[in-house]
């Protein structure tokens, strides 16, 4: 890499000043640090870049760039997952409006469906994840759509409630790798302290789509009797002409990489290059190698945020899943069509909860001093709805705001913890799939905890989900506690000790110089 001099009496140097060779493109210690400086140093990106470094970026034009990449990637991100939530969720939906009744389904054979899903998606979720980066972005997302929305289309048409438990099976499988590979593609875009809102597009999406999921089908459900199928078979077929719709102009809009952008200029991409070198310990190469596998699941912060993991996603599930039913068991003037459109308020305004709660998530640099409190929020939600008279059904609705304010922070904020604490990127991927494959696992309790037989009360479901999350802000705290201890135990090494680390193979977020985030 080389550099200019600039023409002003200002000698220092910007990133406008900045040629980027190709060969720069492949990070190495002697061309992103000097190594006359520390060739013990660890380049992460929190160091600060001053003029007359040549790594020093115009914060205007690094800002400019940022902006940039929101405005072309995040509404793409958000889409397909919106879709893919949709897919995922629609059952509680297609249930609420008949479709338990149309197909025969009996005693607990719809939380048992619900469940099932999770099977799949937890068990292929590290095979998936780790075989789906092997293609581009670009044509393993469309791909896995137009597959889904081919099952979506025979769910559609199931008669029976084998039918049911086999389209659940397929579309678990096709969504196993989507989640941790969309998280890690972002992080290939943004850095440590700009992912908070980024991950933030993710689980909007969850909102948005459980939003979103109420219109539809209150929309599709007016097309009941229509060529002879009821309402609930068309919001299956409608649903999947919309991810069809949405896959095609994913190929041609989503790009493989930041240098190959094609919104993009490129001065853009020569900046975007600058900030790559500036990171390049923190991302690393691109192969996977044994050491970095292995050390993911010896990695005690990685079981630590599955925990947390886990015992969310049981509440996210459970909720997300039987909201519909829930609302509708609450009685007169919460039923059919409406109870459908009053999920919309309840995912709007967690929506803005944590639109709000990410923006200063990112600005303090921290997560869990954010989602210990959203997790006492959720808990408050469900003791109301678990103590409350039973005729007290306006009470019950303004709780489930509670439930999913807090939810959906707590959810949100763990993963984005886990994916700016885990380097380098490989090592990274790996981490993702595997916390998300045990926080997933949660999905099968949820679906067993929101019984036909309880409603309308549902103590059981409500009852479980308060002690998953008193379970979760138990391993919130823990895992404050062992980030605070890590942090002070490299910060008290001597230069003998910090060097011994660094000889003994320590690399990525195992530096002596790596300080991880709360």
């Amino acid at each position: 890499m080389s550099t200019t001099p600039t023409k002003t009496k200002d000698t220092s140097v910007s990133a406008m000043d900045v040629e980027i060779d190709e060969k720069a493109l492949t990070p190495t210690r002697e061309n992103v640090y000097p190594v006359e400086n520390d060739p013990y140093a660890f380049l992460d990106e929190e160091r600060e870049f001053l003029p007359g470094d040549p790594l020093y970026i115009d914060p205007k034009e690094e800002a400019a760039l940022v902006r940039k990449m929101d405005l072309y990637l995040a509404p793409i991100i958000m889409i397909v997952y919106t879709i893919a939530a949709l897919d995922r969720g629609n059952i509680g939906n297609a249930a609420a409006a008949g479709m338990s009744t149309a197909i025969g389904l009996k005693g607990n054979e719809l939380s048992v469906c619900v469940s099932i899903y999770y099977v799949t998606y937890v068990l292929c979720e590290i095979p998936v994840s780790l075989a789906i980066r092997r293609f581009q972005p670009r044509i393993t997302v469309p791909t896995i759509m137009l597959v889904w929305a081919a099952i979506m289309i025979g769910s559609g048409f199931m008669k029976n409630y084998a039918g049911l438990i086999v389209t659940r099976l397929l579309i678990g499988l096709m969504e196993a790798g989507l989640f941790p590979f969309l998280t890690v593609y972002l992080s290939g875009f943004y850095k440590r302290r700009e992912l908070s809102r980024r991950t933030a597009c993710l689980f909007l999406s969850l909102m948005f789509s459980g939003a979103v999921g109420g219109l539809l089908a209150s929309a599709f459900l007016q097309m009941d009797g229509v060529g002879g199928k009821p309402g609930w078979q068309w919001l299956y077929i409608m649903e999947a002409v919309i991810s069809v719709a949405i896959a095609i102009p994913v190929y041609f809009l989503l790009p493989n990489e930041a240098k190959t952008a094609w919104f993009l200029t490129p001065r853009q991409r020569e900046v975007f290059a600058i900030r790559e070198l500036q990171r390049a310990q923190y991302m690393g190469g691109k192969v996977l190698t044994r050491p970095e596998f292995n050390r993911t699941f010896k990695d005690p912060k990685v079981y630590m945020s599955g925990w947390i993991q886990f015992t969310c996603d049981i509440c996210l599930y459970g909720f997300s899943s039987f909201l519909p039913v829930i609302i509708s068991g609450l009685g007169e003037g919460y039923t059919g069509v409406r109870a459908q459109l009053l999920t919309v308020p309840v995912y709007a305004a967690a929506a803005v909860a944590y639109i709000i709660t990410a923006y200063f998530m990112d600005r303090c640099e921290t997560r869990l001093h954010f989602m210990i409190p959203a997790m006492l929020l959720n808990m408050v939600g469900y003791a109301v709805l678990l103590g409350v008279a039973e005729d007290k059904n306006n009470v019950k609705y303004a709780m489930t705001f509670l439930v999913a304010i807090g939810l959906y922070i707590a959810d949100g904020g763990n993963m984005t913890l886990l994916n700016i604490n885990h380097a380098p990127q490989m090592k990274r991927s790996v981490a993702v799939a595997f916390q998300q494959s045990m926080g997933n696992s949660g999905g099968i309790v949820a679906g067993q905890i929101y019984r036909t037989q309880d409603k309308p009360q549902y103590m059981l479901g409500h009852g479980v989900s308060l002690g998953s999350m008193s379970c979760s802000l138990l391993g919130a705290c823990v895992l404050f506690w062992w980030i605070r201890r890590t942090n002070m135990k490299r910060d008290r090494l001597t230069e003998e000790e910090r060097r011994a680390w660094i000889d003994a193979g320590a690399i990525g977020d195992a530096h002596p110089d790596f300080r991880l985030k709360f």
